[in-house]
This record gives structure tokens, sequence and C-alpha cells, in this order.
């Protein structure tokens, strides 16, 4: 490929005729010293050089040659693999795999760990709980009730702005409403936040406001929401009029005052309406613990100061009303201050990092296979280096030749990797356990396009970089010779050999860290959990509180439905559960879940 003439500032000619026109001048300088036309000649040759070399020079200092030179490097080297296709076949399907793999995993990665929250300034934001004493041989973290919220925020000296968010919902950590007079209910996952918590997280609405202090207040409230964009955009149309309309929820009016954006997904990806959480600053109330701690960080406070102002303003609950029992069995005297992504990465890092490490393994196993391949397809190409070498290309054009061959099979396979990134990413994403925090963030974004060429840039000059070595080191004559004699130098052996214990070794390891796993996977499968769930259904009710208003309405509602359920043919025993066996929370069909221990210690700050 030529670069066009008019994309240069001057052509190779006008180059090439003002270096002979410099020769001349100084044939004409040695000729006015009265040497004859031949002496005068060899005279500038010597002063001015090879003018072919001079030329060369002059053409390598140039840019645009240098374009020249890769693209012809780049033609020469698809031609050369075109050649061998058993060679670029195995090594490009090899890399794809092992690019693809990994850059599977570390999609994850990024979306779960490496992404920052979507708030203005994540690591200020933070989220606080309460320690309490060891329930089977860990320990328990509680969020808040009214009086130690209040507390807390009241008598801080670390936080900025402070928030509540209900943590007292469904399996979720949501209230399970429905959105009704449109036909039939339509179940919604309400979150309860405090006017203020809309503050602390810093991520204004697309459409409309925020709850104000006096939608806010524990009595006298206005009934306000605000929607999901995913609600607004299914359910409403995404009707820019929403905002100050009427919608009917669980039979009741509810003013519609603003519509969040698509990335704001708090306290759960789930959530599609969120209402004003109605806090009483002046109760009393210890339980149940209900209140969820978000905060912003105020100036110059860290993590660390921040967990001793609130360990502090603990150790003073028994003198603002929580009795003895409390303080001495239940609470621990310690708070945990964490960022709020901390707080929902949670323990999904130490086994995404495990998972990607293991990638890594076998990245370098398929590195080390290519790299096997190049250094056997180097050894079969000596002779036509050593030529190359002989015939003037130089050592350098050939290691780069080299190189760029790396690179291109490097880069095609990592192009491959990501088509096989993106195949089995959806169906990682469609299989993973719905513990695994921000599975909707995880996808094939340019980070992740960096990594991957990045990776593929890197692995290319890797497994290239070892024959182009031997070939810049080597004698041209004694390649020829080997060449002629079918041989390879003992060195070449030992590199091969080499290559091949590596590639041993790194797929012992992972064998055994997968044979570990599996081990593990089938001890933790083989625990008997106390119950037998097979043969078992599940659903979800949440029963509208405008209709069923207190605890007998309430229990009634569950003996009928229960007892209905019982009389469908081919059902032999039914009943109702706040939350399944090992799924955790807290929660109630109409009384609080606190830890064995406590549970039956009375809630009231009198009692």
């Amino acid at each position: 490929m030529k670069i066009p003439k008019w994309l240069r500032w001057r052509s190779y000619d006008e180059m090439d005729e003002e270096i002979d026109a410099h020769l001349a001048i100084e044939v004409q300088v040695h000729l006015a010293r009265g040497l004859s036309p031949e002496e005068a000649r060899r005279a500038a040759l010597r002063q001015f050089g090879n003018p072919a070399a001079v030329k060369q020079r002059a053409r390598e200092n140039d840019p645009l040659f240098r374009v020249e030179r890769v693209v012809t490097d780049v033609r020469q080297t698809l031609r050369s693999l075109r050649r061998s296709p058993g060679f670029t076949i195995a090594a490009v399907l090899t890399l794809a795999v092992s690019i693809g793999a990994t850059t599977a995993i570390f999609s994850v990665v990024d979306g779960v760990l490496l992404r920052p929250m979507p708030f203005p300034d994540p690591d200020r934001l933070v989220r606080v709980t309460l320690y309490t004493q060891p329930q089977a041989n860990a320990t328990v973290e509680m969020p808040f009730a009214e009086l130690g919220f209040f507390h807390l925020l009241n008598n801080n000296r670390t936080f900025a702005k402070v928030g509540g968010v209900s943590v007292f919902a469904g399996t979720n950590g949501n209230d399970e409403w429905a959105l009704t007079g449109n036909g039939a209910p339509y179940p919604l996952a309400v979150a309860r936040m405090t006017a203020a918590a809309f503050e602390v997280l810093g991520v204004p609405p697309q459409l409309g406001r925020f709850p104000t202090a006096a939608e806010g207040q524990s009595r006298g409230g206005a009934p306000v929401l605000l929607l999901s964009d995913t609600l607004w955009r299914t359910v409403f149309n995404a009707d820019p009029s929403i905002v100050g309309r009427a919608v009917q929820m669980n039979g009741a009016p509810w003013e519609v005052i603003g519509v969040m954006p698509a990335s704001f997904k708090f306290p759960q990806p789930s959530v599609d309406v969120w209402i004003p959480y109605r806090l009483d600053p002046a109760s009393k109330a210890i339980g149940p613990p209900n209140i969820g701690f978000i905060a912003r960080l105020a100036p110059g406070a860290t993590i660390e100061s921040a967990t001793a102002d609130a360990e502090r303003l603990v150790a003073g609950f028994a003198e603002i009303g929580y009795p003895l029992n409390w303080t001495r069995d239940i609470l621990t005297g310690k708070a945990h201050v964490r960022t709020v992504k901390d707080d929902v990465v949670g323990r999904s890092r130490r086994p995404l990092l495990v998972l990607l490490g293991t990638m890594a393994f076998l990245l370098l196993i398929g590195c080390s296979n290519v790299a096997n391949l190049f250094q056997v397809r180097a050894e079969a190409r000596a002779v036509e280096a050593a030529i190359r070498v002989a015939l003037g290309s130089g050592r350098r054009r050939v290691v780069q030749l080299l190189l760029a061959e790396g690179v291109i099979v490097a880069l095609a396979g990592g192009i491959g990797g990501i088509a096989l990134a993106y195949v089995g990413l959806r169906a990682l994403v469609a299989m993973a356990p719905a513990s695994i925090p921000r599975l909707d963030e995880i996808g094939i974004n340019l980070t992740v396009l960096a990594f991957t060429a990045g990776v593929s840039v890197a692995a290319g000059l890797l497994f290239a970089l070892l024959p182009a070595m031997r070939t810049a080191s080597s004698r041209v004559l004694d390649s020829l010779r080997a060449g002629r004699s079918g041989n390879t130098s003992r060195e070449r052996h030992v590199t091969r050999r080499a290559l091949v214990v590596a590639q041993v070794a790194l797929a012992l390891a992972l064998f055994v860290g997968s044979t570990l796993m599996v081990r593990s996977f089938s001890a933790l499968s083989a625990i008997n959990p106390g119950f037998d769930a097979s043969r078992v259904l599940t659903f979800r009710i949440a029963p509208a509180e405008t209709r069923y208003r207190g605890g007998e309405d309430t229990a009634r509602f569950y003996d009928t439905l229960l007892e209905r359920i019982r009389g469908i043919p081919g059902v032999t025993a039914a009943g109702a559960t706040s939350f399944l066996p090992m799924t955790g929370g807290i929660g109630g069909l109409g009384a609080p879940f606190l830890p064995p221990t406590i549970q039956d210690i009375p809630l009231d700050a009198a009692s």
C-alpha cells in the first residue's frame, strides 16, 4: 500500500532528486579541486555515503513511510498466515477460548466490583449498622430503630447528611404492593425512603421533584410517590405528563411527583416505586429495628473517624432509653461503617476475584500453547529468516515481522474472544444466582473492550517475543546449516521443554483448584438443610393495607386463602411464612422477627 502523493508534503521522487543534487554538488566541489571525474565521484561518495542508503534512511524518517511499512508488514503477515491454515486456526481458536473466558469473567468483575456506584462522589456514601451478640458463632448486623436512628442523626460529628431506608419488608427488601384501578392489579416493589435519603444519594429525578420535608412527616404527610424509569415506560408509556397525576396503589390515591432515572436502582434493582418513609423524631421505640442508616461523610471525615463517632453514640444508648437487656445482652456497642458499594458487593468480592484468577491461569495456559506453536513455526522458518537477513533485510526488519505476526494472531483471537464472551456472558447472567449484586450492570463496555485489547496485544507480544529474540541473536550461517541438516539447536529444545513444563504446571494448579472447589460444593450440597423442598411450590402475595387494616383482618385473609389452597386437587399441605427457609430477612405477617436469642425481649423502651 502506497500513501497518495497528495497526502505528503513532498514525494519520494522529490526526496531522491534532492539527495542526487547534493551528491552532484559534492562531485563538483572535488572537480574544482583538480580531481578527475572518477576520483571526484569516489571522494564525494566517501564523504556523502551510499546514495541508496541515504535515500532509505530519509524515507524511514518520514512518518508516512512508517505507516506504509506497517501496512506492508500486515499484508505480508496475512499472506504468511493464509499459507499455514492449520497453525492459524489452532492459534486463533486457542486464544479465542482463553481470552473469551477471561473477558466474560472480567465483565462480571468490572460490573460488580470495579465500576463505581451511580451516585455523585460514591466513596463518601456510607451505610451504618449495629453489631449484635454472636449468633451461631457469627456476628449479626442489625439496622436501627427510630430511637437509635434519630440519636445518631442529631448528635453525630462526621455525617454531612443522613437518611433512612426501610429494610422491614418483602424478601427483596421492598414492600410488595399493587397498582390498582386499571383492570387486574399490577404487582409493585415499593421502597420507603426518608426525604433526606434522596438528598444523601444525590441523584435528581429525570422528571418532577423529591418529596418535601412536610410530605415525609410521620403525621399529616401527603401520599406521594416517585416512579422507576421501567414502570414509567412499561405501564405509563413514558408519558411526560404523569407528574402531578394521581394513581391508585393498594386501592388508595397517590400523587406522582417524579420519575427517577434508569440508573437509579436503590436499594434494589427490582424497585418500582419510592414513597416517603415517615419516621417520628419523638418516638422512643427501640424496635422493630427496620431502618437502614445511610449517610454522606462530612468534609475531612473518614471511614475510621465515622466508625469511632458512631460507636461513641452507640455507647450512649443506655442514656437515651435503651433497656439494660439490650445494651448488655443484644448489642455489642460496636458499629459497622462501610461504603454503600462495599455493602452492596458484600461477600461476592472474594469469589469473583478467585474466579478471575482462575481465568487468568486459563489464559496463561492458552498463551503457553500458542507460544509453543510459534516456537515450532519459528524453527521451521529459520532458514527463511536467515535468507532475509543475508539479502540485506536486516534483523530488526525480521523481528518486526515476527512480532506483527504474533499481534495479528492475538487480535484475531481477541475478536473471537469478544464474540464468545458476549454469548457466554448472557448465559452466565441468566444462570447467576440472585445473591450476586449489580447483575443488571454487567455487560461488554469500553472498559471491557480496552481490557481485551490490552490482553490480546500483550499476549501477542509475549508469545512472539521469544522466537523474535532467537532470530535476532542467531547467526545466519548457523541457521542455514541447521536448516540444511534438518536439526534444531539444543537451546531451542530447552525453550520448548520449558514452555511445556510451564503449561503442565499451570494446568496442574488449575486442576487442583477446580477439584477442591468441586469438593467443597459437593460437601455443601450434601448438608441436610432440615427440610425437603421437593414437590414444594411457592408464591408471594401482599394483601392491600387499605382492605386488610388490622391483624385480625390479615389473619382471616390468610386462613381463608390457605383453606382454599388445601382444597385444590393434588395439594396435600399448605402454609404461609414471612420468608422462605434460608433466605433470611426481617419482616413478618404482622409481628416483627428478631434473632432467636432476642425475639422474646420487649421492643418498647418503657418495658
